[in-house]
């Protein structure tokens, strides 16, 4: 069934959006300009007031990482509520135009237990098939998150009533069960990207030692690097201090394997100023830019890396699987959360692939004998 929609009203008018949409400060150039760098269209951005609640949440974010990804989970969101949508203008709705005062708890609910994604399969015969399989905790919880808090900031401006942000708020969601993510680094690997990377003496070649060795040997995650700033180092004590979910930031020591790269590109290449990023874009002359790398720009990297030392590539979250299996190994599963910023040690043993690492081996010896 296709629901047909005024352009900013949805099944029942709801007169105090219309009044916003229609007497709110349209967003100016610059803030256009700006609000593109996190994966929202101009067109879908005119559509938009300074004061809607859908804007006022994302400003409210601190990274440009948390704002690209909100706004892709929210298009996503969209798309699996009520993919028939449309408004009598003939568009379809975008994050500001979509009616989300009208969604209820129990819509988000019935969405987020038959949410599924799309995956690639080797089939016996070698071929790449398309399937589709229930989607991760993890990114059921993420959406839920989101929605709550663009429930909330509609709440906040008396848009809708606190009902449903509480309903939604009591949304349980359940458990998948899947096999384990991702995979554990084996010791030859990471010696031979480590080596691989420790042989350029160029700005890049140096950046991304240092960027390879937070990732394997401190357990950073890719969205944390760009992040990074001069006044986030001790070097008195060795410490980082690293800004990670949540807006929380904490004091890690940091391993000969993550200092040494680390100061041996700041010697080389320091910063002009603490507020300086660590991390941002360079050139293909060597020259630095003003701004930090993203998540993407660190996958690209790390795939370089492993293109040069000729190995497959390497997945980001996989370096830090595989810190924290290392750190269970030489210390315990408490030191582990520690080190990986976990609230609670469950999340820290999810992240242990020794299980699948003594699996790898014990294939490995069998191909041998065979």
């Amino acid at each position: 069934m296709i629901t047909t929609l005024s352009p900013y009203d949805a099944h029942t008018p709801n007169r105090t959006m219309s009044e916003l949409m229609d007497h709110g400060k349209p967003l100016s150039d610059a803030q256009v300009f700006e609000y593109q760098l996190y994966g929202v269209s101009e067109n879908d951005l005119r559509s938009a007031v300074a004061e809607h609640p859908v804007l006022q949440y994302i400003a409210s974010l601190s990274s440009l990482e948390s704002r690209k990804k909100s706004v892709s989970v929210l298009q996503r969101i969209i798309r699996a509520l009520e993919p028939d949508v449309v408004r009598t203008d003939g568009a379809k709705p975008n994050i500001f135009t979509y009616p989300w005062q009208h969604v209820t708890a129990a819509d988000f609910r019935l969405m987020l237990n038959s949410l599924s994604v799309q995956a690639f399969e080797l089939s016996p015969d070698g071929v790449k098939e398309k399937v589709f399989k229930p989607a991760s905790q993890a990114t059921k919880q993420l959406m839920k998150s989101i929605f709550k808090q663009i429930i909330g900031a509609y709440t906040d401006m008396k848009l809708m009533s606190e009902h449903e942000y509480y309903a939604v708020s009591r949304i349980k969601v359940k458990s998948v069960s899947q096999p384990p993510r991702g995979q554990y680094i084996p010791a030859e690997v990471q010696k031979e990207v480590t080596r691989y990377a420790s042989l350029s003496r160029t700005r890049r070649g140096m950046r991304d030692a240092a960027i390879f060795g937070l990732l394997l040997y401190a357990g950073l995650r890719r969205s944390e690097i760009g992040l990074v700033k001069y006044a986030d180092l001790d070097f008195v004590n060795r410490q980082l201090s690293v800004l990670g979910k949540g807006n929380k930031r904490v004091d890690i020591p940091l391993f000969d394997e993550a200092w040494l790269p680390l100061k041996a590109y700041l010697d080389a290449w320091a910063p002009q100023d603490d507020s300086a990023y660590l991390f941002t874009v360079i050139n293909k002359n060597d020259t630095f830019r003003d701004s930090p790398l993203l998540g993407a720009g660190v996958r690209y990297i790390l795939g370089e890396l492993c293109s040069g030392a000729g190995i497959a590539p390497i997945a980001p979250h996989d370096l830090r699987r595989t810190f924290c299996t290392d750190m269970i190994k030489r210390f315990d599963v408490q030191t582990a959360q520690l080190f990986m910023r976990h609230e609670n040690s469950d999340t820290t043993q999810r992240y242990n692939m020794e299980k699948e690492e003594q699996k790898r081996i014990a294939r490995d010896k069998l191909s041998v004998l065979n």
